[in-house]
């Protein structure tokens, strides 16, 4: 998982391929999905009605991707599509 912009990333199936990956990643995106509603509703209660105008957005893709380590100064994985 990692972030990028306002948005974060997650990969199923890396670096070891699973046969289920897509599987896996909707039932991920669920759960996501699920905790989101349960944090806006308690959000709402302790901040007001304005907090259920909070949004999630979820895309999925699945195809071949290549990640590594990027940047010598706080080093991190990447992980991108290829198109």
């Amino acid at each position: 998982l990692e972030t990028g912009g306002d948005c974060y990333v997650a990969v199923t199936g890396f670096p070891d391929p699973r046969i289920d990956h897509a599987v896996l990643m909707v039932r991920f995106a669920r759960h996501i999905l699920s905790k989101f509603e349960e944090l806006t509703k308690n959000l709402e209660v302790l901040l007001g009605l304005d907090t259920a105008d909070l949004s999630i957005r979820i895309g999925i893709h699945s195809g071949l991707v290549t990640a590594g380590v990027v940047h010598r100064e706080r080093a991190h994985f990447n992980c991108s599509v290829i198109q």
